[in-house]
């Protein structure tokens, strides 16, 4: 649970995979079904098994600090007690003002389903691939959605609000931001490596601020 998050201190934790909630109509959007149309008995079934399949590959983890926001300078945000500095007009004008905490986090499933899906694609069961694939997008997604509902609740007690979530790569916000957001998070960040080029290893991982 995320009820431990103070201040300051990072946490870092993992999940059973059934906490995560996987919505079978947003694993048919990002296979590119539109609300009017849905997928063949076939293709419907084979989503049904591979969301059981996924619930047994999956390894949810997370890190999550809240933080100080110690000044706000057109569109840098210097963050209280480190050295980083977040450069986005965005953030600083709609997200972070007049808001003087933010919880940054980084949410990830790991890679079983990912190297399952590779696999699926070298075996010729290109559909059964992609049809994981999507999976994983919608279970990294709820993921992140349990992780901001824990933040909600922790700090509704005293009448917080939280904005929505953002992440590096969305609007102005430069994908490159992904360092100063790890340096941010500090230890072992939920097993989750950076490429040169920012993105994230394993794939299926979301970072950000709320």
């Amino acid at each position: 649970m995320c009820e431990k998050i103070s201040i300051g201190n990072l946490m870092v934790s993992t999940l059973v995979a059934d906490n995560i909630d996987i919505d079978k109509s947003e694993v048919c959007r990002y296979l590119g079904y539109e609300k009017e149309k849905k997928p063949s008995a076939h293709v419907s079934s084979l989503i049904d098994s591979q969301i059981l399949e996924a619930y047994k590959l999956m390894k949810p983890s997370y890190s999550c600090v809240i933080k100080e926001v110690e000044n706000i300078d057109g569109s840098r945000i210097s963050i209280k007690g480190t050295n980083v500095v977040f450069s986005s007009n965005i953030i600083a004008r709609r997200i972070l003002y007049k808001r003087h905490k933010v919880a940054i986090f980084l949410t990830t499933i790991g890679s079983k389903l990912e190297e399952r899906a590779l696999q699926l694609m070298d075996e010729g069961e290109m559909l059964k691939a992609v049809v994981l694939d999507a999976i994983g997008s919608e279970a990294v997604k709820g993921l992140a959605c349990w992780l901001e509902g824990n933040v909600r609740k922790m700090v509704a007690t005293n009448g917080t609000k939280v904005s929505l979530r953002y992440s590096p790569g969305y609007c102005d916000w430069d994908i490159k931001e992904q360092k100063a957001l790890f340096r941010a998070l500090g230890r072992d960040l939920a097993r989750v490596k950076l490429t040169e080029d920012c993105l994230m290893i394993p794939r299926k991982s979301i970072s950000g601020i709320m």
